[in-house]
């Protein structure tokens, strides 16, 4: 019995040191998520320009600043002096002293930013905080360039190809403007693309310089340019024209012309010669003496009753002798 008790007093003991020690030494923590929320917020610097990423949309392989900031309207964590660690969730993770951190994501995609805060609060109480959010990071739209020539074809359907260099989803607006007058920005067509390939299907109606004007953004850029197209006429399409014309030209000369020669053969073959032959002894003598008269003369003057005269002796002849032969038989 006596050492059931000293083995009982010995445990009762231990257990009292540990009880002390464990309130002497051990501290209380604090979750500060929990009693006071905060924000962060992203900007990106290019050039001279500072953009604020309020969406959470960050541009890639630009300087980026990450800042928090604890709403303590009481003030009550005036004093405190905390301890960032950042885990940017591209494997990198910065420690600092300082609310704030510069960095930069060198390839687009989606990452979680998360925050831990610690401080030390009077003489045992260990401050906490958990702060996170998450980030889409695109590539800003840097390049726009027509693939494919400068020249196309009158009149013929021609598909144009212009590549895009920035993260989809993109709007692009596009104008063809012929003699590159100016323009209202109202007049293009805007498409949204979910791709790096925008295809323009157009006809040019009419030859001459056009202006391909474009312009391109996405959530975090935006970019303009223009491009001078050149329209020609395929002399192909011209040869086809002419020939037609020139075929149907060269028909109807051809048909007057044979209907010209037609109707003169026709007339010569109903024009009759007529030959007046004048036998009379006196014939040789009016020749002469028309001849020293210095004209020539005209035998068509003759009378038709000479002309009777000389034609019956001889048909009379001829039935005188046709009844002379009949007799004679």
């Amino acid at each position: 019995m006596h050492m059931c008790r000293m083995k009982c007093v010995a445990v009762f003991v231990y257990f009292s040191i540990s009880l002390v020690r464990q309130a002497v030494y051990t501290d209380d923590t604090i979750n500060l998520s929990e009693m006071a929320s905060g924000k962060l917020t992203f900007r990106q610097m290019e050039g001279n320009e500072t953009y604020l990423r309020s969406t959470l949309e960050l541009a890639a392989d630009i300087p980026t600043e990450a800042s928090f900031e604890l709403f303590d309207p009481r003030h009550v964590f005036r004093y405190v002096k905390f301890t960032y660690t950042w885990d940017l969730g591209n494997g990198e993770v910065i420690v600092g002293k300082e609310p704030f951190v510069r960095y930069n994501y060198n390839s687009s995609g989606n990452y979680t930013v998360r925050l831990t805060l610690g401080a030390y609060w009077a003489r045992h109480t260990r401050l906490t905080g958990f702060y996170s959010t998450d980030l889409k990071v695109l590539d800003a739209i840097r390049t726009i360039e027509l693939m494919g020539p400068s020249d196309y074809k009158v009149s013929q359907s021609t598909s144009l190809s212009v590549f895009v260099g920035g993260s989809p989803p993109m709007w692009i607006c596009w104008s063809m403007v012929p003699n590159c007058v100016a323009v209202s920005p109202a007049s293009c067509h805007w498409v949204k693309l979910y791709g790096n390939i925008f295809n323009l299907n157009y006809t040019f109606t009419s030859v001459g310089k056009y202006c391909l004007n474009l312009t391109v953004r996405n959530d975090i850029s935006t970019l303009q340019t223009s491009y001078d197209i050149i329209a020609w006429r395929d002399p192909t399409s011209n040869l086809l024209f002419i020939f037609p014309c020139a075929t149907l030209i060269l028909s109807t000369f051809a048909l007057i012309i044979a209907t010209a020669c037609r109707s003169k053969r026709k007339a010569k073959r109903n024009t009759v010669e007529v030959a007046n032959f004048n036998f009379s002894p006196e014939a040789p003598k009016m020749e002469t003496k028309y001849k020293s008269l210095g004209r020539s003369p005209n035998f068509n003057s003759t009378p038709s009753s000479q002309k009777k005269s000389e034609i019956q002796p001889l048909l009379i002849h001829s039935r005188e002798s046709s009844s002379t032969c009949f007799s004679q038989l």
